[in-house]
């Protein structure tokens, strides 16, 4: 099997009209397993396949497979430029790392996740109709509240839910784009929401910006390459996929079933006060921004449309519950994934060179847990 997979890397290295020092690792180590010779490592396979823009596993067969193009949704807020072309590569790291995330998960016997599953199917943005994709939105979130076993009560921390339960790896990363909040990206077997990194701690932002991407990453259809969407505050006038995905939050976030417990049927409230009040009830019991609960109960008919405008422009309360959630350090390695590593490191699944590679930790430094 190693001269099959010499072989497929020394022809695809060829055809791509790249030198032996243009495949992230030793050019002794690729001139040794060209020639057939026993070696490589895993993790110098994997950087091998990354630079040739191959499919891991189909390689690790002595096959030459391109990995499929992966779709990538840009969340910005302000004017659009360019999408940098440094984010391209810090991207594709997000994305191996996830595709490590599932196969650690895989290897410890766990749960694959919604995602990696496909327990949800994809489908277009409904827009036959106005309102047609919001309508959807809410519809998809209460598809994976069920899913979930949770019709009703608040998410927790949205970063276990995202990683834990769906299978998708959340990272922090300074983005070079500039205005870009967040990244989704995914491939067909793995995904991760990239997150600009959040100084906001009073306000769970987070936990929007979670909520927001999970929609993409589970029901938008993957058609490979770059999609920006430009998300201006306070803009209820937005694309239809755009508008499907902040309706998915709203209800994943605040489901109507979760607000008819806390609250009762709708009223329609028309008094200021007491539809301020009633924002902050929702906002403080389910965990979202101010924004986003004020036009949650003004769409399900708790308070009236007409106050829309002025609980917008109303500063925000300070919250009576803290809605923190876990993401990682910037730059770090996701939580799920750090933790999956110990485990499988544990077990005798990786090699110190391995959990390394996984944790993009230097060589010569020490794993996490030696220090």
């Amino acid at each position: 099997m190693i001269r099959e997979i010499g072989a497929a890397i020394a022809a695809e290295r060829t055809r791509q009209g790249l030198g032996i020092g243009d495949l992230g690792v030793d050019p002794s180590v690729v001139e040794a397993i060209e020639a057939g010779t026993p070696g490589i490592t895993t993790t110098e396979l994997a950087r091998i396949a990354t630079a040739l823009q191959l499919d891991l596993v189909a390689l690790r067969a002595g096959v030459v497979r391109a990995r499929a193009r992966p779709s990538v949704f840009l969340r910005r807020r302000g004017a659009l430029e360019e999408f940098a072309a440094a984010d391209a590569a810090l991207l594709d790291a997000a994305l191996e790392h996830a595709r490590a995330r599932n196969t650690l998960a895989r290897l410890l016997g766990d749960d694959a996740g919604v995602f990696p599953s496909h327990k949800l199917a994809p489908r277009g943005v409904a827009a036959d109709a106005e309102h047609a994709a919001a309508h959807q939105g809410h519809q998809l979130a209460r598809e994976l509240r069920r899913t979930l076993g949770n019709d009703a009560d608040p998410l927790a921390d949205m970063r276990e839910v995202a990683e834990l339960r769906c299978g998708v790896a959340v990272l922090v990363r300074r983005l070079a784009t500039i205005g870009a909040s967040a990244f989704a990206v995914k491939s067909g077997d793995a995904a991760a929401i990239v997150l600009a990194p959040i100084r906001l701690l009073r306000e769970p932002i987070a936990r929007v910006w979670i909520a927001h991407e999970l929609c993409r990453i589970l029901f938008d259809v993957d058609a490979g390459g770059v999609h920006v969407v430009i998300d201006f505050d306070g803009d209820r006038h937005v694309q239809d996929a755009e508008g499907r995905s902040r309706a998915f939050a709203a209800e994943l976030l605040l489901p109507e079933a979760g607000l008819r417990k806390l609250i009762g049927p709708p009223a329609n409230v028309s008094g200021e006060p007491a539809a301020r009040n009633l924002v902050a009830m929702a906002r403080d019991a389910f965990g979202s921004t101010w924004q986003v609960a004020a036009n949650r109960l003004c769409n399900v008919g708790y308070v009236s449309p007409a106050l829309r405008d002025w609980l917008d422009r109303q500063p925000a309360p300070a919250m009576t519950r803290a809605w923190t959630t876990s993401v990682p350090a910037a730059e770090a390695p996701s939580v799920h994934v750090a933790a999956l590593t110990v485990r499988a490191y544990n077990a005798g699944h990786l090699t110190d060179a391995e959990a390394r590679a996984v944790l993009d930790v230097d060589p010569l430094a020490p794993l996490p847990w030696e220090r």
